[in-house]
């Protein structure tokens, strides 16, 4: 693990470096192996970190067929760039500088909209999340996770 600093901000974060990206794989089993075991009711919310890794681990390629799209997600005072194309996402830590989209909402929120059957205008009118740029680009990223059951 190494700390960077974000700018323009004083805000740091440590991040993987290489050798450690190496485990995603193994990570990613654990973290299939562990969806299969009931989720704790009391304290169903995940990190940003650890939501993060979930999205990574269960994207799928065809779900986002034909989506080519960045889009920026400002998850609390953490901004991260969010790239979807040729099949894949990537996700990094950072500012975008011309995204599709900026999505501004908090962990939970963004939980219930990748992994449920809740629809991104419903947060908005909630005030749980703000949109700006391209709605379909956002809708469609929200909809590349197949735990979720859209109708």
């Amino acid at each position: 693990m190494r700390r960077r600093r974000f700018a323009p901000s004083s805000t740091s974060a440590y991040e993987l470096t290489e050798r450690g990206r190496a485990l995603e794989p193994v990570l990613a089993a654990i973290r299939q192996w562990g969806a299969e075991l009931p989720v704790d009711e009391a304290n169903p919310d995940l990190g940003a970190d650890a939501l993060f890794f979930a999205l990574k681990s269960t994207f799928d390629a065809e779900l986002a067929d034909g989506l080519d799209a960045v889009v920026q997600l400002d998850v609390g005072h953490d901004r991260f760039r969010v790239e979807v194309g040729q099949g894949r996402l990537g996700i990094a830590r950072g500012e975008v500088a011309d995204p599709d989209a900026v999505i501004t909402v908090d962990a939970p929120a963004l939980q219930s909209l990748a992994f449920t059957d809740r629809r991104l205008l419903d947060a908005e009118q909630a005030g749980e999340v703000t949109l700006s740029g391209n709605r379909e680009a956002a809708e469609r990223f929200l909809n590349c996770f197949p735990m979720s059951v859209r109708s």
